[in-house]
C-alpha cells in the first residue's frame, strides 16, 4: 500500500509562499493544498499557479473548493488552466461548502446538509464531463448547464484528478463512485459558530466510511485513493500526553471528554 503526505497551507507573503512550496517539495510531500474560504484565505488557484512556477514535481490541489457557490464552468476552466501551467500536476478538490457565511455573504440562503451534498453529487458528474471536453447539458435539481463545454484550455492530465472531501456518508459514496480521491475530513455536525464541527474520528466511524469507499468503488479501475484530513501533527514518544495537551488548547466543545476519546482512538490506531 502506497502512503503519501500532503501539506495544506496558505498564503502570507509572496516570498514566504514560494519558499514554503519549495520546502514542501524538497521534503518529499506529494501534494501542496490550499483551502477555499473567500474572505479569509487567498485564492487557491492563483496561489497554486504561483507555486507551480516555483516547483517541478509536487502536485497542486484545492482543498477544497465549495461547489455550491462557484460557477462550474469557471471552476473547470480554473482547474484546467492550473494543469497547463503546472504541466499536469493539478488536483481539483471539491466539497459541499459547510461554512454558512460563504453562502449568506453573497445573498444565498444556507442550504441544509443534505441539499449541499445533493448539489455536490450533481456537480461531480458535470465537472468530470467538462474536464473531459464533452458538451454538457444538465437539468438537475441544483445544477443547470445547457451545452456547456471547456474547449480551451484543455488539461494535460486525462482525466484530471478530482478529490471529493467530506464526512457525510452520501458524499463518501459519491466520491467512491466518481472521484480519484476520497478525503475523509472527520467533520460531524456544525457547531453554533457556523464554522467548527464536532469531531467524528472515532475508530468505528473511520472504519465505516473506509468500508463504504471499498464497497461503492468495487469494479472501478483504478480504485480511488483514500485520504484523511489531519488537523494536527506532532512528533512525540508519548502520544497520549501529546493528544491531551492538544485537546486542552481547543475551544469547547471540541475539547470535550467525548472528543478526547475519539482523538485518542484515532491516535493509537
Amino acid at each position: 500500500m502506497r502512503i503519501g503526505f500532503a501539506l495544506q497551507t496558505g498564503l502570507s507573503t509572496r516570498a514566504d509562499w514560494i519558499d514554503r512550496a519549495r520546502q514542501a517539495e524538497e521534503s518529499g510531500f506529494e501534494t501542496i493544498c490550499v483551502a477555499d474560504h473567500p474572505g479569509i484565505t487567498g485564492s487557491p488557484f492563483v496561489s497554486l499557479a504561483a507555486a507551480a512556477q516555483a516547483t517541478t514535481r509536487i502536485r497542486l490541489a484545492t482543498a477544497v473548493a465549495n461547489v455550491g457557490i462557484r460557477d462550474l464552468v469557471q471552476l473547470a476552466a480554473d482547474a484546467a488552466t492550473l494543469d497547463v501551467l503546472s504541466e499536469g500536476r493539478a488536483v481539483l478538490g471539491i466539497g459541499a461548502g459547510h461554512t454558512p457565511m460563504e453562502w449568506t455573504s453573497i445573498g444565498r440562503q444556507y442550504p441544509t446538509a443534505q441539499q449541499r451534498v445533493s448539489r455536490l453529487v450533481e456537480s461531480v458528474g458535470a465537472l468530470s464531463m467538462l474536464l473531459d471536453g464533452e458538451p454538457v447539458t444538465v437539468n438537475g435539481k441544483y445544477v443547470h448547464l445547457d451545452g456547456a463545454q471547456l474547449a480551451r484550455p484543455r488539461p494535460i492530465q486525462s482525466p484530471l484528478p478530482i478529490l471529493v472531501g467530506g464526512n457525510n456518508k452520501d458524499l463518501v459514496r459519491c466520491g467512491a463512485r466518481s472521484a480519484s480521491i476520497v478525503e475523509l475530513t472527520g467533520l460531524g455536525r456544525t457547531l453554533e459558530d457556523g464554522h467548527f464541527h464536532a469531531a467524528e474520528w472515532a475508530a468505528e466511524s473511520v472504519d465505516e466510511r473506509a468500508e463504504l469507499v471499498k464497497a461503492e468503488s468495487s469494479g472501478r479501475s483504478p480504485m480511488p485513493r483514500l485520504s484523511a484530513l489531519v488537523q494536527h501533527v506532532e512528533l512525540t514518544e508519548d502520544r497520549i500526553t501529546a493528544s491531551e495537551k492538544f485537546l486542552e488548547e481547543l475551544p469547547a466543545p471540541l475539547g470535550s471528554p467525548n472528543v478526547a476519546r475519539q482523538r485518542h482512538g484515532t491516535t493509537l490506531r
